[in-house]
Protein backbone atom coordinates (compact mmCIF):
# COMPACT_ATOMS: atom_id res chain seq x y z
CA UNK A 1 0.00 0.00 0.00
CA UNK A 2 1.02 3.61 -0.58
CA UNK A 3 0.93 5.98 2.49
CA UNK A 4 0.53 9.74 1.81
CA UNK A 5 0.51 12.64 4.47
CA UNK A 6 2.25 16.11 4.86
CA UNK A 7 3.32 15.52 8.22
CA UNK A 8 6.36 14.02 8.36
CA UNK A 9 6.24 11.91 12.00
CA UNK A 10 2.77 10.97 10.56
CA UNK A 11 4.05 9.67 7.57
CA UNK A 12 7.08 8.12 9.21
CA UNK A 13 5.75 6.71 12.51
CA UNK A 14 2.62 5.01 10.12
CA UNK A 15 4.42 3.47 7.64
CA UNK A 16 7.25 1.92 10.50
CA UNK A 17 3.62 0.75 12.17
CA UNK A 18 1.93 -0.82 8.94
CA UNK A 19 5.54 -2.44 7.48
CA UNK A 20 5.75 -4.62 11.00
CA UNK A 21 2.37 -6.31 10.25
CA UNK A 22 2.23 -9.43 8.52
CA UNK A 23 -0.27 -8.46 5.75
CA UNK A 24 0.06 -4.87 4.96
CA UNK A 25 3.23 -4.27 3.06
CA UNK A 26 4.03 -0.59 2.44
CA UNK A 27 5.32 -0.37 -0.96
CA UNK A 28 5.91 3.66 -1.21
CA UNK A 29 5.00 6.67 1.10
CA UNK A 30 4.41 10.59 0.02
CA UNK A 31 4.58 13.88 1.33
CA UNK A 32 2.71 15.80 -1.68
CA UNK A 33 -0.11 15.17 -3.77
CA UNK A 34 2.15 15.19 -6.73
CA UNK A 35 4.44 12.35 -5.30
CA UNK A 36 1.05 10.58 -4.31
CA UNK A 37 -0.12 10.88 -7.94
CA UNK A 38 3.25 9.70 -9.41
CA UNK A 39 3.72 6.74 -7.40
CA UNK A 40 -0.06 5.43 -7.92
CA UNK A 41 0.42 5.99 -11.57
CA UNK A 42 3.99 4.29 -11.53
CA UNK A 43 2.99 0.91 -9.71
CA UNK A 44 -1.30 1.14 -8.37
CA UNK A 45 -0.93 -0.58 -5.21
CA UNK A 46 -4.29 -2.42 -3.74
CA UNK A 47 -4.72 0.64 -0.98
CA UNK A 48 -3.61 4.05 -0.64
CA UNK A 49 -4.34 6.11 2.45
CA UNK A 50 -4.52 9.35 1.60
CA UNK A 51 -4.64 12.50 3.69
CA UNK A 52 -8.07 14.27 2.88
CA UNK A 53 -6.07 17.26 1.14
CA UNK A 54 -4.74 14.67 -1.42
CA UNK A 55 -8.49 13.06 -2.14
CA UNK A 56 -8.58 14.87 -5.44
CA UNK A 57 -5.85 13.02 -6.99
CA UNK A 58 -8.01 9.71 -6.86
CA UNK A 59 -10.26 10.64 -9.90
CA UNK A 60 -6.61 10.34 -12.01
CA UNK A 61 -6.18 6.65 -10.23
CA UNK A 62 -9.45 5.23 -9.77
CA UNK A 63 -8.69 1.39 -9.21
CA UNK A 64 -7.04 2.43 -6.43
CA UNK A 65 -9.01 1.79 -2.57
CA UNK A 66 -8.15 4.79 -0.84
CA UNK A 67 -8.45 4.70 3.36
CA UNK A 68 -9.43 8.76 3.83
CA UNK A 69 -7.24 10.43 6.91
CA UNK A 70 -7.59 13.54 8.53
CA UNK A 71 -6.22 15.90 11.50
CA UNK A 72 -9.84 17.48 12.27
CA UNK A 73 -13.10 15.56 12.42
CA UNK A 74 -14.85 17.75 10.74
CA UNK A 75 -18.14 17.06 7.95
CA UNK A 76 -16.65 18.39 5.02
CA UNK A 77 -14.15 16.54 5.31
CA UNK A 78 -16.34 13.48 5.63
CA UNK A 79 -18.00 14.77 3.22
CA UNK A 80 -15.00 15.00 0.97
CA UNK A 81 -14.00 11.26 1.97
CA UNK A 82 -17.16 10.12 0.58
CA UNK A 83 -17.22 12.01 -2.61
CA UNK A 84 -13.46 10.34 -3.18
CA UNK A 85 -15.32 6.78 -3.02
CA UNK A 86 -12.82 6.25 0.26
CA UNK A 87 -13.09 3.02 1.84
CA UNK A 88 -12.63 4.40 5.33
CA UNK A 89 -12.65 7.59 6.88
CA UNK A 90 -10.46 7.64 9.79
CA UNK A 91 -8.90 10.51 12.09
CA UNK A 92 -5.48 10.70 13.34
CA UNK A 93 -6.30 10.38 16.58
CA UNK A 94 -7.40 6.63 15.66
CA UNK A 95 -6.17 3.65 17.69
CA UNK A 96 -3.12 1.53 15.56
CA UNK A 97 -5.49 -1.50 15.65
CA UNK A 98 -8.86 0.80 14.03
CA UNK A 99 -6.15 1.64 11.01
CA UNK A 100 -5.43 -1.93 10.28
CA UNK A 101 -9.06 -2.61 10.26
CA UNK A 102 -9.71 0.17 8.10
CA UNK A 103 -7.30 -0.81 5.42
CA UNK A 104 -8.37 -4.16 5.51
CA UNK A 105 -11.92 -3.38 5.92
CA UNK A 106 -11.33 -0.89 2.41
CA UNK A 107 -9.45 -3.91 0.75
CA UNK A 108 -12.27 -5.94 1.07
CA UNK A 109 -15.03 -3.75 -0.21
CA UNK A 110 -16.26 -2.37 3.10
CA UNK A 111 -16.53 1.10 4.32
CA UNK A 112 -14.74 1.73 7.68
CA UNK A 113 -14.83 4.54 10.14
CA UNK A 114 -12.86 4.99 13.78
CA UNK A 115 -14.74 5.72 17.17
CA UNK A 116 -14.37 9.45 17.27
CA UNK A 117 -16.00 9.67 13.74
CA UNK A 118 -19.59 7.20 14.12
CA UNK A 119 -21.52 9.55 16.26
CA UNK A 120 -21.00 12.17 13.61
CA UNK A 121 -21.97 9.38 10.49
CA UNK A 122 -24.74 9.30 12.75
CA UNK A 123 -25.91 12.58 13.21
CA UNK A 124 -25.10 13.01 9.13
CA UNK A 125 -27.50 9.86 8.80
CA UNK A 126 -30.44 10.27 11.14
CA UNK A 127 -33.54 8.82 10.22
CA UNK A 128 -35.32 11.32 7.63
CA UNK A 129 -31.98 13.42 7.11
CA UNK A 130 -29.91 10.40 5.24
CA UNK A 131 -29.19 12.07 1.77
CA UNK A 132 -31.49 15.07 1.70
CA UNK A 133 -30.01 16.49 -1.18
CA UNK A 134 -32.10 13.27 -3.31
CA UNK A 135 -35.90 12.89 -3.92
CA UNK A 136 -37.79 10.41 -2.31
CA UNK A 137 -37.90 8.35 -5.07
CA UNK A 138 -33.85 8.71 -5.74
CA UNK A 139 -33.91 7.77 -2.35
CA UNK A 140 -35.94 4.62 -3.56
CA UNK A 141 -33.78 3.47 -6.03
CA UNK A 142 -30.58 3.92 -3.97
CA UNK A 143 -32.39 2.05 -1.16
CA UNK A 144 -32.84 -0.90 -3.39
CA UNK A 145 -29.86 -0.80 -5.18
CA UNK A 146 -28.27 -0.87 -2.00
CA UNK A 147 -30.30 -4.37 -1.27
CA UNK A 148 -28.58 -5.65 -4.57
CA UNK A 149 -31.73 -5.07 -6.23
CA UNK A 150 -31.03 -5.11 -10.27
CA UNK A 151 -32.11 -2.37 -12.26
CA UNK A 152 -35.25 -3.95 -14.24
CA UNK A 153 -36.07 -5.15 -10.73
CA UNK A 154 -36.36 -1.88 -9.62
CA UNK A 155 -37.88 -0.78 -12.55
CA UNK A 156 -40.83 -3.46 -12.23
CA UNK A 157 -40.87 -2.80 -8.46
CA UNK A 158 -41.60 1.40 -9.22
CA UNK A 159 -43.63 0.58 -11.86
CA UNK A 160 -41.18 2.58 -13.76
CA UNK A 161 -39.62 1.99 -17.17
CA UNK A 162 -35.69 0.98 -17.07
CA UNK A 163 -34.71 3.84 -19.03
CA UNK A 164 -36.39 6.15 -16.03
CA UNK A 165 -34.45 3.96 -13.33
CA UNK A 166 -31.48 5.04 -15.21
CA UNK A 167 -31.27 8.38 -14.97
CA UNK A 168 -32.45 8.22 -11.46
CA UNK A 169 -29.22 6.13 -10.25
CA UNK A 170 -27.17 9.21 -13.22
CA UNK A 171 -28.99 12.19 -10.73
CA UNK A 172 -28.07 10.18 -7.32
CA UNK A 173 -24.40 9.49 -8.80
CA UNK A 174 -24.15 13.39 -9.36
CA UNK A 175 -25.83 14.51 -6.11
CA UNK A 176 -23.86 12.41 -3.68
CA UNK A 177 -21.41 13.02 -5.45
CA UNK A 178 -20.82 9.24 -6.56
CA UNK A 179 -17.82 8.05 -8.44
CA UNK A 180 -20.06 5.00 -10.55
CA UNK A 181 -23.65 3.32 -9.61
CA UNK A 182 -21.10 0.76 -7.29
CA UNK A 183 -19.63 3.80 -5.84
CA UNK A 184 -23.27 5.23 -4.68
CA UNK A 185 -24.02 1.41 -3.39
CA UNK A 186 -21.19 1.88 -1.04
CA UNK A 187 -21.80 4.82 0.59
CA UNK A 188 -25.26 3.96 0.90
CA UNK A 189 -24.25 0.36 2.51
CA UNK A 190 -22.11 2.83 4.97
CA UNK A 191 -24.80 4.93 5.75
CA UNK A 192 -27.51 2.54 6.66
CA UNK A 193 -24.63 0.22 8.69
CA UNK A 194 -23.60 3.31 10.83
CA UNK A 195 -27.51 4.83 11.01
CA UNK A 196 -28.31 1.20 12.99
CA UNK A 197 -25.24 1.52 15.16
Amino acid sequence: MLVADSQPMYLNGLATYLGQTRDVCVVGMAATPAQALDRLRADPPDVALLNVDMLAIVQDVPDVVVVAVSDLDKEEHLGAAMAAGAGAYLTKNAEPEDVLTAIRVAARGGFFTNAAVAPRIRRMLSPGTAFPQLTAREREVLDLLAQDTGLTAIAGSLGVTSKTVGRHVSNICLKLPARSQADAIRIARAARIHSRQ
